[in-house]
């Protein structure tokens, strides 16, 4: 079982923006099926169903983000729910900063899923955890690249053009640190090692 994370509004500051905006985004959407539903009246359009999906999916990403951020403050909302996307869903809100901050980070298309495996960090701290090494390497308008890759039993997240000053210090207060997670910092990027016994597929 990891350790209570101490509580910090940091994280919570930078991310909210580009969470709000989503939230925005998906706010729209539905308004918009709203005016469609009044229109169509009892016919409605088939393919309003998939975006009805498109809502639900993107609604069901920003609550879990949201106690994300809530947890990163010291209120566990989430309590038992856990998230085998959470590296995918967590990131891209990285992502989604780094764009807002005039800079880039690029993300790998496939993404490990969690294991959810006994003995291993909950969904939330592992996220919040690589959420806040990935932030606080990220330089203002500068192009960094994520990629994800399987060496023997880790899972590997190598971020390049990064400023890996903080890395290590937030890296040792880490929840992923005491379970076993292993940072290499090199000049201008780092590589995260978290088990492979975290993540589905493992052997």
């Amino acid at each position: 079982m990891s350790e209570e994370r101490e509580p910090t509004n940091e994280v919570a500051a930078a991310m909210l923006p580009p969470l709000l905006h989503r939230i925005q985004n998906t706010t729209q959407l539905l308004l918009a099926l709203r005016s469609l539903i009044g229109r169509a009246g009892a016919g409605l359009p088939e393919e309003l169903g998939q975006s009805l999906a498109e809502a639900s999916r993107a609604a069901d990403e920003q609550g879990w983000l949201i106690g994300l951020l809530a947890r990163s403050m010291g209120s566990d909302v989430l309590l038992a729910r856990e998230e085998r996307d959470a590296l995918r869903i967590s990131l891209r809100l990285v992502s989604d900063w780094a764009r807002q901050s005039r800079g880039q980070l690029e993300l790998p298309k496939d993404w490990p899923r969690l294991a959810l495996a006994a003995g291993a960090p909950r969904s939330a701290e592992l996220a919040l955890d690589t959420l806040e090494l990935v932030w606080r390497s990220l330089a203002p308008e500068q192009v960094s690249r994520l990629s994800i890759t399987r060496s023997g039993t880790f899972v590997q997240l190598v971020l390049e053009a990064a400023a890996c000053e903080q890395a290590p210090g937030v890296f040792a207060k880490s929840s992923i640190a005491r379970a076993g997670a292993r940072l290499e910092c090199r000049t201008g990027s780092w590589t995260l090692s978290l088990p492979a016994a975290w993540f589905e597929g493992a052997a």
